[in-house]
């Protein structure tokens, strides 16, 4: 709920996403992490995060597939650059 008051607080909307994805609730964790990336494309925090959790949607979904570790791990290397 808090995130959705503060949608243009960049650090709420990573925290939440967080708080999403410990809880395993991956599709709000997602949705989070898309709107800290509107915010700040380049956030090192938010592309890190939105490798977890494109990482922890593979795991669920596809775990045998490397195509889709692939995904997560873009992101990964992005938050690096």
């Amino acid at each position: 709920r808090i995130a959705r008051r503060f949608p243009d607080d960049l650090a709420v909307q990573v925290h939440a996403a967080e708080a999403n994805l410990l809880a395993a609730r991956l599709p709000q964790a997602l949705e989070r992490v898309e709107r800290a990336l509107v915010l700040a494309p380049l956030s090192s925090e938010a592309l890190l995060l939105k490798g977890r959790v494109v990482s922890a949607q593979a795991h669920d979904a596809r775990p045998d597939d490397p195509a889709a570790w692939a995904t997560g791990r873009d992101w990964f290397r992005k938050a690096n650059r």
